[in-house]
């Protein structure tokens, strides 16, 4: 679990209205890496041990999807004659919109699009300059030209045609024909050619929120302008430091004709737009205070008001109306049916006067729907709403007279009898239709946003918005990137959805752990949300994210990638591998997840669980299992495989949560506590523990030693209890380090935490080949850890802390980072030397020791590297101008350092994500996380030896690199006398006298190499009395008082020497190798046909062959 301490990181929201322990919770599975075990990274061939001297980065990957990314809003559409779509909107970043990629030039720009009745896309065009361009609104004329509005800054461009803006914000209007193009107001022909476009001028800022045609093909556009403003010859000045709203036409060849302006002392608009068979104009907007409309003096209630108006075909208002109440309430849409009745739709908030009727709102603001004749009488009014904020956003008419409207509500609406319930309490999109006489027909939802809406011939409503994360209608599934939001438009009937088609504007990924296997093939896990590729494979989202698990080989390529998730918001935590290769996984899921073949499913429909699986080396999935529960909320976050291929994993969880036949439940109610559980290698619970808090506490990682222990991390508020150990926090309010240790059956041995005057938090940790276990996490300001205390680099800034406690909790050191900011570790590793690599990221100045690291952006990432006692060896960043963040660490099999986590661009509207490993960059697009993979090398490296043991005098080949200038090799502290450098990457040496089992040093002047693995030197054995005996060993010495019986084969390198009175018991094992020496009065018994091979032996059981069997040769 992480409590992140930049700001960025708190994009992470939930899929559900969680309590803020659950919410915490969310962030903690989303962001927490673990695994345990060593990584191999593809892109290397071959590659060097772990070492003193300051590694380099070599290799660094992103998985930028294409580099697609970016936000797609759908504003408004319109149906034409033959059922074709058009739609239009902004943009920012890179995106795929039907086959068409578009890439905007600034901020923002323009997109009108065109699908066939079937919800194909036939056409895609976009317009725009440097700066932010939006298109808000689209409408056809008889001949089915298309004509846009919206605002533009500076000069943009449509097709061939460009605008102007010497200064302020203006609108424009564009003419397109139907096969494509641009507008602001802009015109395109019906084959698709950019007609005109035309702008607004003067100093002053101006939006064109809505367009429409008349009859006769002439435009007109309402909006707001504030300052002055000039439409042709027209100029507009608002009132004061506010906005006036605005009604202007243009003939079908761009040409203004004539703008009107109406507003008071304070902000009004016009926001919709429509006309009738006589060339009469309607609009809809808000007012503020006292306005004028022609004769009419309208007066606002209070807050904004709904404003209906009507002008004739030269501009001359004819009839205004207001309506609303003392609360903010404005007009959106507005249509006419073939009668000339006015239809409008808006929002309100409180009570309001709509005519002769009184709405009052349920919740926040709800919205609604109002009719009235072509001469402004009040004929009815609707509202629908709920508890939270509803929007009314537009409406049209269909042929029958009933009003089909979009908007926006968040977690319920009702729409007379019929309600709808939000799928995750978030903001969902509404459909809905309404009779001539006001009566609701029917009503539906889907995820996301509704922003406009039109009818075709049939009465069906096609309806445009956005949608974020995943959302299905009928039998398509739409999705976004997790960070932002992107274009939806879809076609329905009153009984279902016909067709939905959306922008493809890439995905959000994470790396969340690594891990390879014997062959060096690479397993990568995390979480993804929209559509991403992996080689030729293409995953796409389910739900607000999934997750995803993948196999490639040491040439980078993918052999294999799955899925996992559903519907809803599903993460991969932790990824391992046990003794057979098999992949374990765990994470969290909510409602239903598929594993493979296997479907998990929650007893909730919005409390999140856990799961772990196993999967094949092929990535077939051997089991998957749930641990549930009705009314808990779970998080895993760590899991680990003991000698024996089971499973132990942790995390945390409030309520109570069924592992097995196992329940556990928290001592609060919100208040999450951790848990460890155990499953064997079939994927049978075998038994969960729990830790009982006062307030919130959760565990981060989990590690066993080779007796299978266990040891977690993690940290808690208040107070946590460990079997009959009981901490407390330091500090009220703040959270506090716990490391405790379990045994193999779940009992809880003891457990420690540093006091501090702040907060901290254990992240991760490690066991070493003594059993001493080594943890990192973060803390502020005094943190003491036994006798050592730790000051933080602020009173309100993080440092990373770095402790070691031996297998019995006592603590044996403590280390910490300096700097000007916040630093934050999120994993460890330990080599073969006891060294400790951890990672995680930094802002501002982070200093390990004498290396001083400056970040680039919000966060980089930090890597660093101590020795068994906690001496920082060196550190090495990388990143760019945005937040980027390692979340996960491992070391190959030759000691490299493999880093996985996300980067990002510092402004989701600017140019695309970028990080630099060293000399390395690689790209992202400019908005989401991309995931990445990196790799830290060491111009030194021992990469193998042969043979891997033997005694004293035995001639080794190290292999490996940067063997010149070397000063001396050493057999785990024992210098050997001599060695021959063969060349830069060999090295022959013998074993030197009075070596033991342990790693091999060669110390050159550029540094020191140290192996991974251990060399084994046989050790001498002595035995003078009754023992029982086997193995390898140099020289064995029974003595007169001694008894040695096998338990397994014996294999001497040296002697064997049974000496007077002692006795050897061979049973049914073999004892091979050296020379075997039986003194007068001992006693040898031989159990097995195999006997005893030796090279030379003496004693009185001499004989010529001395060979029992085939076997003892």
């Amino acid at each position: 679990m992480k409590h992140l301490f930049f700001s960025q990181q708190k994009r992470v929201t939930s899929a559900t209205p969680l309590s803020r322990q659950a919410r915490r919770l969310e962030k903690r599975r989303l962001a927490k890496a673990v695994k345990l075990l060593p990584v191999l990274l593809g892109m290397l061939a071959a590659a060097p041990a772990a070492q003193a001297q300051t590694p380099s980065w070599q290799a660094a990957e992103s998985l930028n999807q294409g580099a697609l990314g970016g936000t797609v809003y759908g504003q408004k559409t319109v149906v034409d004659a033959s059922g074709n779509t058009l739609v239009t909107g902004y943009y920012n970043g890179k995106v795929v919109i039907g086959g068409t990629t578009l890439v905007s030039a600034g901020g923002s720009d323009i997109f009108v699009g065109k699908l066939d009745a079937s919800g194909n896309w036939l056409w895609v065009k976009s317009a725009g300059g440097t700066s932010a361009d939006y298109g808000n609104s689209v409408a056809l004329d008889a001949s089915g030209n298309v004509l846009l509005t919206g605002n533009c800054y500076t000069t943009a461009q449509f097709g061939s045609l460009s605008v102007s803006i010497t200064s302020g914000v203006h609108t424009f209007v564009a003419k397109l024909d139907t096969n494509g193009v641009h507008t602001f107001v802009a015109k395109l022909d019906t084959n698709g050619n950019w007609l005109w476009v035309k702008a607004s001028t003067g100093s002053g800022i101006d939006v064109g929120m809505a367009v429409a045609t008349d009859a006769s093909g002439n435009v007109v556009v309402t909006g707001y302008t504030g300052g002055t403003s000039s439409y042709g010859s027209t100029a507009i000045t608002a009132s004061g430091n506010y906005y006036d709203g605005f009604v202007a036409k243009l003939d079908g060849s761009g040409n203004w004709l004539w703008a009107k302006g109406f507003g008071g002392s304070s902000s009004d608009q016009g926001s919709g737009i429509a006309t009738d068979a006589s060339g009469n104009i309607f609009m809809t907007g808000l007012i503020t205070g006292a306005v004028s409309f022609g004769g009419t003096n309208l007066t606002g209630a209070g807050g904004y008001d709904i404003v209906v108006a009507k002008l004739n075909a030269s501009g001359a208002w004819q009839w205004a109306k207001q309506a609303g109440g003392s609360g903010y309430d404005q007009g959106n849409g507005i249509a006419l049916d073939a009668s000339g009745n006015v239809f409008a739709i808006g929002t309100y908030s409180g009570t309001g006067s709509f005519g002769g009727t009184s709405l009052t709102s349920a919740g926040n603001d709800d919205l609604a729907v109002l009719k009235l004749s072509n001469s402004g009488t009040w004929l009815w009014a609707k509202s629908a709403g709920g508890a939270n904020r509803d929007q009314g956003n537009s409406i049209a008419v269909d042929a029958t007279g009933n009003a089909l409207i979009a908007g926006t509500f968040n977690n319920s609406i009702n729409f007379g009898s019929t309600s709808l319930l939000s799928a995750d309490y978030s903001d969902n999109l509404a459909v809905a239709s309404l009779s001539s006489s006001g009566a609701w027909n029917w009503a539906k939802n889907s995820a996301g946003t509704g922003s406009g809406i039109a009818a075709d011939a049939s009465g069906n409503a096609v309806v445009t918005g956005t949608v974020s994360g995943a959302t299905t209608l009928g039998s398509t599934t739409l999705v976004s990137n997790d960070t932002n939001p992107t274009l939806l438009v879809a076609k329905t009937s009153a009984t279902s959805w016909l067709w939905a088609a959306q922008a493809n504007n890439g995905a959000s990924t994470t790396i969340t752990a690594t891990t390879a296997d014997a062959s060096g093939n690479m397993l990568v896990a995390g979480t993804f949300t929209g559509i991403t590729n992996f080689g030729t494979s293409t995953l796409t989202s389910s739900g607000s994210t999934d997750g995803f698990v993948g196999k490639r080989d040491a040439g980078g390529n993918w052999l294999w990638v799955k899925k996992v998730g559903g519907v809803n918001r599903d993460a991969v935590a932790s990824l391992v591998l046990d003794n057979s290769g098999n992949v374990l996984l765990t994470g969290t899921f909510t409602g239903t997840a598929t594993v493979g073949g296997t479907t998990l499913t929650s007893p909730a429909q919005y409390g999140s669980q856990l799961f772990a699986a196993k999967l094949d080396a092929s990535g077939t999935v051997l089991w998957a299992k749930a641990a549930t529960g009705s009314n808990a909320y779970m998080t895993a976050t760590s899991l680990t495989a003991d000698g024996s291929g089971n499973v132990l994993l942790t995390g945390s969880f409030y309520g109570t949560a069924s592992f097995g036949s196992t329940s556990l439940t928290s001592t609060g109610q919100y208040d999450a506590q951790p848990f460890v559980a155990k499953l064997d290698a079939s994927g049978s619970w075998l038994w969960a523990k729990t830790a009982p808090s006062t307030a919130d506490a959760v565990a981060n990682g989990i590690q066993v030693d080779s007796n299978g222990n266990a040891f977690l991390t993690g940290s808690f508020l208040d107070q946590v209890t460990f079997g009959s150990t009981t901490l407390a926090s330091s500090a009220q309010y703040t959270y506090s380090t716990f490391i405790a240790k379990m045994d193999a059956a779940g009992n809880w041995l003891w457990a420690k935490g540093p006091t501090s005057t702040a907060s901290g938090e254990g992240s991760s940790l490690a066991v070493d080949g003594s059993g001493n276990v080594v943890v990192t996490g973060y803390f502020s300001g005094t943190a003491t850890f036994g006798s050592t205390s730790l000051t933080s680099a602020g009173t309100y800034n993080y440092s990373i802390f770095l402790t070691k406690l031996d297998g019995s909790g006592n603590w044996l050191w403590a280390k910490a980072s300096a700097g000007t900011s916040s630093q934050q570790s999120t994993d460890l590793v330990l080599d073969g030397g006891g060294n400790a690599v951890l990672t995680g990221y930094f802002d501002g100045t982070a200093t390990f020791g004498n290396t001083s690291l400056t970040s680039a952006g919000g966060a980089d990432v930090v890597v660093a590297k101590a020795d068994a006692t906690g001496n920082w060896l060196w550190a090495k960043q990388a990143g760019g101008d945005g937040y980027d963040q390692a979340m996960t660490l491992a070391l190959d099999a030759s000691g490299n350092v493999v880093v996985g986590g996300s980067f990002q661009a510092s402004n989701s509207y600017g140019p695309n994500a970028s990080a630099s490993f060293g000399a390395l960059t690689i790209a992202g697009p400019p908005s989401g996380n991309t995931g990445f993979v990196a790799a830290l090398v060491s111009p030194l490296a021992i990469v193998s030896f042969t043979p891997d043991n033997g005694p004293a005098g035995t001639s080794v080949v190290l292999t490996g690199r940067g063997f010149t200038s070397v000063s001396s090799v050493s057999f785990n502290g024992t210098a050997a006398p001599g060695f021959v450098v063969n060349s830069a990457t060999q090295i022959t040496v013998n074993v030197p006298a009075g070596a033991t089992t342990g790693p091999v040093s060669v110390v050159t002047s550029a540094g020191t190499a140290t192996s991974t693995t251990p060399f084994t030197v046989p050790a001498d054995l002595v035995v003078s009395t009754p023992q029982a005996i086997g193995g390898t060993y140099r020289n064995v010495t029974v003595t007169g008082s001694g008894a040695a019986t096998l338990t397994s084969n014996l294999a001497v390198t040296g002697t064997l020497t049974v000496q007077s009175g002692g006795q050897l018991n061979t049973k049914t094992y073999i004892v091979s190798g050296g020379g075997f020496v039986l003194a007068d009065g001992a006693t040898l018994s031989i159990g097995s046909a195999a006997g005893i091979a030796a090279t030379g032996s003496t004693g009185s059981i001499q004989t010529t062959a001395r060979t029992f069997s085939a076997a003892a040769s």
